[in-house]
């Protein structure tokens, strides 16, 4: 049995050490990744943000790491996925894109808060405290209070997700609000 936590940081790790090398260290150097893992992976999105080529290269990166780190197991055999799939075209051949696009009506939008707790009212003290900028709070309440256009603003976009299933991807929230995914 392979842990995926140690494949997980290995991918991670070399997605962005072609980008920032102290950020890969961290990563690997993390021993609580678990619970740890959303602060680093934000801190990739910044910066795979910050330019194209950025984005580019932490996705090749990581792309190329994962082909040698997935494991392929089939009749007891076990491969890098990247043998796997060299040595069977037609499953290769059979890997595509997909697109959802969402076109049920809007659902409301929420901020989900474990204790039940008012999220505006939070924000809007988190910007009297200086911690964000006061505008958070009325921003996030129009989005809120006017999903029809903020359905409208986004169907105007394509979004590309890379670890659609995963905790901190919006795959659901973007659906739901109408755009392609």
């Amino acid at each position: 049995r392979v842990s995926t936590t140690v494949v997980a940081k290995k991918i991670w790790s070399a997605a962005v050490r072609g980008v920032d090398v102290q950020l890969a260290n961290a990563i690997d150097a993390e021993r609580d990744w678990r619970y740890q893992y959303p602060g680093h992976l934000c801190k990739l999105a910044d910066l795979g943000a910050k330019s194209p080529a950025n984005a580019v290269k932490i996705a090749e990166d990581g792309l190329n790491t994962l082909r040698g780190e997935f494991v392929f197991v089939k009749d007891g055999a076990a491969a890098p996925l990247i043998e796997a799939m060299s040595t069977a075209p037609a499953a290769a051949a059979a890997l595509h894109t997909g697109t959802l696009q969402g076109g049920a009506a809007v659902a409301p939008l929420a901020i989900p808060i474990e204790d039940g707790a008012d999220a505006l009212a939070m924000l809007r003290e988190l910007g009297a405290a200086g911690t964000c900028e006061p505008s958070v709070a009325s921003s996030v309440e129009k989005i809120l209070g006017d999903t029809a256009q903020l359905a409208a603003t986004l169907s105007e976009h394509v979004f590309v997700l890379l670890g659609g299933t995963s905790e901190l991807c919006p795959c659901l929230t973007l659906a739901r609000a109408g755009t392609t995914v």
